[in-house]
Order: structure tokens, then C-alpha cells, then sequence
């Protein structure tokens, strides 16, 4: 890990290890030109108190670290960090908003509406998955839809249809 004391110095450690960042509020996704943009504002607009800093994993993941927290508050992070760290324990997790109307982060079951536009990410390697495939181009994980992109429900193992609301899976 490194540290830095603004957020476009972060971005510059952070750019060397990774080209895309996931959002943690939202699961929105930012290239590095997005979050250059992001970075220049936030340091005009909310500099760093003088105990406070950024940290940037060897993925290229960026979290803030205020004096009074025990552990950094990720913010901006690398699909590896994700998938590791936040959504291994909610698939629900891996569907992405296509778009930024969808604010999926944080809905459970019928809550989270159809997600049908969403894109799903590799539960092994972080890559994106084509609509509907089972398995990942990129390393050949298992990924059968665990929930329903219907109605959010949980789906049985090797089940063709959802028994919530009949979606074919």
C-alpha cells in the first residue's frame, strides 16, 4: 500500500496498477479520465485535513483514511478489490446499473426492480460477463445467476426458471 496526501497524487499511483475504478456508493463505473476530472475538483473544493490521507492498494484501488477511523473508507476501487473485498457476499452486488438511472447499490429481492440492463461481473476474476453466459471468457469460472435479474429473488442451483416470477434464467 501507499499513501498520498491529495487525490490526484493518489491517481497517479493508482493509474500505474489499473485503467477503471468501481464506485462503492453506487457501483458505477469511471475511467481514468472521469476520475482525473473527479480528482482535480475534489482536491480544489475538499482539501485533506493535516492528519488525513489516501491510501492506494497494489490493485490500484483508492480509499480515504481519516485520522479517526481504524481502516481507510474505500471509495473508488479496481473490479479485483470488488470482488475480493465488498461483494463476495451478496451477488446482487455484481449487477452494475448500465445506466445511471439505475441505483441498485444496496437493494434486496423485489426492492431491486428488473435488472435486466445491468452488467454482471466474474465472481473469480472481476471481468465483465456477457449477457446470459454461465461461464467467464476471461478464466472459466462457474458464474450461474444466483438471483433472479427479474425480481432479485434467490435462485435454486441449476434451476432454469426463476419460482418467484417465472423468469427463464
Amino acid at each position: 500500500m501507499k499513501i498520498a496526501a491529495s487525490f490526484k497524487d493518489a491517481l497517479l499511483v493508482a493509474e500505474q496498477h489499473c485503467q477503471e475504478w468501481l464506485f462503492t456508493g453506487s457501483g458505477k463505473s469511471f475511467k481514468l479520465r472521469e476520475l482525473e476530472e473527479i480528482a482535480g475538483e475534489y482536491d480544489a473544493k475538499t482539501p485533506l485535513g493535516e492528519l488525513d490521507f489516501l491510501v492506494i492498494t497494489d490493485d490500484g484501488s483508492i480509499g480515504l483514511m481519516y485520522a479517526f477511523c481504524e481502516e481507510p473508507l474505500w471509495y473508488f476501487v479496481s473490479p479485483e478489490f470488488a470482488v475480493a473485498n465488498i461483494l463476495k457476499e451478496d451477488p446482487r452486488k455484481y449487477l452494475v446499473p448500465a445506466d445511471d438511472s439505475a441505483q441498485m447499490a444496496g437493494r434486496t429481492g423485489a426492492a431491486m426492480g428488473n435488472v435486466a440492463g445491468a452488467v454482471a461481473f466474474c465472481k473469480q476474476c472481476g471481468a465483465p460477463l456477457r449477457s446470459g453466459s454461465r461461464f467467464c471468457e476471461n478464466c472459466g469460472a462457474k458464474n450461474a445467476p444466483e438471483f433472479c435479474t427479474n425480481c432479485g429473488a434467490k435462485l435454486n442451483p441449476n434451476s432454469n426458471f426463476c419460482k418467484n416470477c417465472g423468469t427463464r434464467v
